[in-house]
């Protein structure tokens, strides 16, 4: 005959549910018999998985902060280009009788042969 022991120690099995039979192992709860049933080398590989995973999420962030750098790099080059193109036009244009001649005209006060200068008086 099997003897029934209740976890209080009173022998009647029938006021406690919570009850084993003497000699049959404990039941143990699920994240113990996991880490029982797991062997090193399934943790490592977890672990492993893990670290993955981790390793991976932040070079994705990375990769979308430089693809936004390079978009921002874009711009400022076309910018530069445009700024480039504008100077060279500004450096041809400086070259010329006509620069001259309006500079000369405009800061220098000259003027051409039988062309009359007005100026603005000042108040």
């Amino acid at each position: 005959m099997e003897r029934v022991t209740v976890r209080n120690g009173n022998t009647n099995a029938s006021k406690n549910r919570n009850y084993r039979i003497e000699g049959e192992p404990k039941k143990e709860s699920f994240i113990g018999r996991f880490f029982r049933s797991m062997s090193w080398y399934k943790v490592i590989i977890i672990l492993f998985a893990l670290y993955s995973c981790v390793k991976i999420g932040t070079k994705l962030i990375d990769i979308q902060g430089q693809k936004k750098r390079q978009a921002e790099l874009m711009e400022m080059q076309i910018q530069l280009e445009q700024q480039v193109i504008e100077l060279e036009a500004k450096k041809e244009y400086i070259g010329t009788d006509e620069y001259i001649e309006e500079v000369a005209r405009e800061k220098l006060g000259y003027a051409k042969e039988g062309e009359i200068v007005f100026k603005e008086a000042k108040n």
